[in-house]
């Protein structure tokens, strides 16, 4: 499965890796720098306080003597404390006097030939000392000082140094500390980098395989759904996709597919016996036609019976044209054509108006109708001329299928928020599997009303379609030689 990125066809795979191996990076150089910038400022603070410690140790073994008329016995032992402190921390102690010059440190410590130590002087720190500013800020300090930077005996690199104030009754002494920070560092900061390279390598494996089981999951079904594109291509929607997985999303996805698939295929099944119905509608009345004037052309009628041939001819042709009348109407009604013009009307009065249009039919068949004076006064606001059509078609059906002496009865009541309208005739019932099928476009049910030539099969495809565009609804029962059409319109709908 591919994705296209500015013209460059990228695989999921790929994409997906790279998103998560720079993600999984990101956050190990995110959590590395802020675990080293902690291991830095733990380690400034440990360091300084083993530093100040040292000092302090320091500080007890010379508290009480006068450094420069020492004997050579505390001497050695003041400068193996110093080395011995220097191999503990790994910091240079410095012990100086009031103007800086640095009388003990761990290079005047030598050893003889038999192994023996003795104090000497130190060639690397005779000819430097301290600044008296670098005093004065010790002093100044109410307990321990402490610098970072670079320091007076070395300008070319920044150290930590602490320091600390001896004062006895003959001088006063500073215990000076320092250490190279670089030197502190480096150790940490060489295991570490090795640890972040090591587990960024781990990261960029680990985000590889994750990457691959993802994109697996992910291309599998997106792999059916193409596969079931393909099949629906060519006309075969029947095709179901199944076993997408577990993830919920595709599994929505699939059932989107399933049920679109299913639509496709009824309307594919709708569109051929729609063609096979407006064939079948239209191929009977045109060769009536065609008969007839082909008849009148070739002498096969005879003159005197032309009138006669011409009038049915006629009839026929209105036929047709009541037929594409009704095929418009049902076309504007699904595009979405027919806007819908509202007004307050009486939709009582409406029903008796248009049941006295019936009356010669009504009174040819010796057909009752009950339940004219109990109808509800109702005033709705929807589009009259449209539910006109409504009742009409409701009406006529009832007249049409009503057998002689038989009996419509017309129901209209007002709800809280809608009005309920009951159409029923007496005749010949519909069968119950046959029901849900009556409204759609050119259903015919052959045992009943199919006998009605007139019917075109578009009736109650309309009556449903106006309806539904009110925010109605329709239903229709047979029962016991009944067959009822209820319709339930709101009272008030909005334009």
């Amino acid at each position: 499965m591919k994705l296209i990125r500015n013209n460059r066809v990228v695989g999921i795979f790929q994409h997906y890796f790279l998103i998560l191996t720079c993600l999984v990076l990101s956050c190990l150089l995110i959590s590395s720098l802020s675990l080293m910038v902690f291991v830095a400022s733990t380690w400034s603070a440990d360091l300084q306080q083993t530093m100040l410690d040292g000092s302090y140790l320091l500080k007890d073994e010379i508290v009480n003597c006068d450094l420069n008329h020492v004997q050579n016995e505390k001497r050695n032992a003041i400068l193996q404390s110093i080395l011995t402190l220097h191999r503990t921390t790994d910091a240079d102690y410095f012990i100086v006097d009031n103007n800086g010059a640095i009388l003990y440190c761990k290079e005047m410590l030598a050893v003889d030939a038999n192994g023996q130590t003795f104090a000497s002087n130190c060639s690397t720190h005779s000819h430097v000392k301290f600044s008296s500013e670098t005093l004065s800020l010790i002093d100044a300090s109410s307990s321990d000082y402490l610098q970072k930077g670079a320091i007076d005996i070395d300008r070319n690199h920044d150290y930590i140094l602490t320091g600390i104030r001896v004062s006895n009754s003959s001088n006063a002494y500073y215990i000076i500390s320092v250490q190279l920070l670089r030197n502190g560092y480096q150790p940490y900061i060489t295991q570490y980098m090795k640890m972040t390279v090591a587990a960024s390598f781990i990261a960029v494996v680990m985000a590889f395989f994750s990457s691959l089981a993802v994109t697996y999951r992910i291309v599998r079904p997106l792999r059916k759904m193409v596969e079931a594109t393909k099949h629906y291509s060519i006309g075969e929607f029947s095709y179901r996709i199944r076993n997408v997985g577990r993830y919920e999303e595709f599994n929505e996805l699939a059932t989107a597919f399933n049920r679109m698939a299913k639509n496709l295929e009824e309307n594919e099944k709708t569109r051929k016996n729609f063609v096979a119905n407006v064939s079948h509608e239209l191929k009977t009345p045109m060769t009536t036609i065609g008969g007839f004037i082909d008849g009148i052309l070739d002498g096969t009628i005879p003159e005197e019976e032309t009138e006669h041939y011409l009038k049915i001819v006629s009839e026929v042709v209105k036929h047709l044209s009541g037929l594409v009348i009704s095929m418009l109407n049902v076309s504007k009604i699904e595009a979405g054509k027919v806007e819908l013009e509202y007004s307050e009307f009486s939709l009582d009065q409406l029903v008796i108006q248009l049941i006295v249009g019936f009356e010669k039919t009504i009174t040819e068949k010796d057909i009752d109708v009950v339940g004219l004076d109990k109808l509800d006064s109702v005033c709705v606001r929807a589009d009259e001329a449209l539910i006109r059509q409504v009742i009409y078609n409701l009406i006529d059906n009832a007249v049409k299928f009503t057998d002689r002496s038989g009996i419509i009865k017309i129901e209209l009541t007002g709800e809280k928020k809608s009005v309920k309208l009951v159409v029923s005739n007496s005749g010949s019932c519909i069968p119950q599997d046959e029901l849900n099928s009556i409204f759609e476009r050119f259903y015919k049910v052959d045992k009943s009303r199919g006998l009605d030539s007139s019917s075109f099969g578009l009736g109650l495809h309309i009556v449903r379609s106006i309806v539904e565009m009110h925010g109605g609804s329709i239903s229709a029962g047979s029962k016991d030689d009944t067959t009822k059409f209820t319709v339930r319109l709101p009272l008030f709908n909005n334009d």
